[in-house]
């Protein structure tokens, strides 16, 4: 994380619904999340200049931290011990990468994200899409930016299987579907107005 930079933190408190206990306090912290399999939560620690703290909801304890710049953390469906990690915005673009958070290891990294990073990862994990509407293939590292709009959109899902887009443009709701190549994201419907 940029010292320069500045970034909104947040407190949060990690609650035991049954009695309503407070477990543990979490200071200056951003972008908390738990994984898929309820093991774990993460977040990341302002002070530490974006470090990551794997935070052990079994032992209620902090098992490590990892030194990655981090603004922003999304799980990745269907591979518990993966996330993605948002890191260096510009005005422009992002640098996302995806780590294994429990070995501390940095898989891949995509340059040139749009500026908010992946907003949605399709439901195996295999497949995320950024504001720009370009595709990345998370395993592989294929970047399919054929489709990419100039225009950054703030709402954009791929459906479950991760054949189809849906993004907002406008007053618009617009759908697309990727070939199986991913060669060419095709538009298949634009009907659907919003008001």
């Amino acid at each position: 994380m940029d010292k320069n930079q500045e970034v909104q933190s947040l407190d949060f408190k990690l609650w035991r619904l049954r009695d309503g206990t407070v477990i543990e306090s979490f200071e200056q912290s951003i972008s908390p999340i738990f994984t898929l399999d309820g093991i774990f939560l993460l977040y990341v620690d302002v002070e530490l200049f974006g470090s990551v703290v794997v935070f052990s909801l079994e032992n209620l304890e902090s098992l490590h931290r990892i030194e990655c710049h981090a603004h922003r953390l999304t799980p990745i469906p269907a591979k518990p011990d993966l996330i993605v990690a948002t890191t260096e915005i510009t005005d422009h673009s992002s640098t996302v990468a995806v780590w294994n958070f429990k070995t501390s290891i940095k898989l891949h990294q995509f340059l040139e994200v749009s500026r908010c990073g992946m907003l949605d990862i399709s439901k195996d994990g295999m497949l995320a899409v950024d504001g720009h509407l370009q595709l990345y293939e998370l395993t592989t590292r294929y970047i399919n930016r054929k489709f990419a709009t100039l225009q950054e959109h703030s709402i954009v899902k791929l459906t479950d299987d991760g054949l189809y887009l849906i993004w907002t443009d406008d007053f618009s709701v617009k759908v697309g579907k990727y070939p199986t190549d991913l060669s060419s994201l095709e538009q298949v419907h634009t009907n659907v107005q919003l008001h």
